[in-house]
């Protein structure tokens, strides 16, 4: 089976840029942006399918977990970030003595 041509133009711009990289790669310019067509398809394509598995409903959380969202979670490390560990440590001491559960 004889493969099929694609014929497209390029501003002089992408042509200089392609054909600078095309030339440090050692290889043709048809080939080099064959190549990186193919290789951003698959990068895309497997960018698109994380987003999909990102937007389907998840399992319900274990019941000790269920008040806290992953934003919540989210935001208490980014919290526990900023704040340090001295300061994180009297406000996890706060919480213990009130009887609450602390999270590790």
């Amino acid at each position: 089976m004889k493969p099929d041509h694609v014929h497209f133009r390029l501003s002089h711009e992408a042509w200089v840029r392609y054909s600078t990289q095309a030339q440090a790669h050692e290889m043709a310019l048809g080939s080099y942006v064959r190549l990186r067509l193919e290789q951003q398809d698959e990068f895309l394509a497997g960018e698109l399918a994380k987003l999909k598995l990102a937007a389907q409903p998840t399992p319900s959380a274990k019941p000790d977990h269920e008040p806290l969202s992953g934003l919540f979670l989210e935001m208490l490390l980014l919290l526990r970030v900023l704040v340090g560990p001295y300061k994180g440590g009297m406000v996890q001491k706060e919480v213990e003595r009130r009887g609450l559960t602390v999270m590790e």
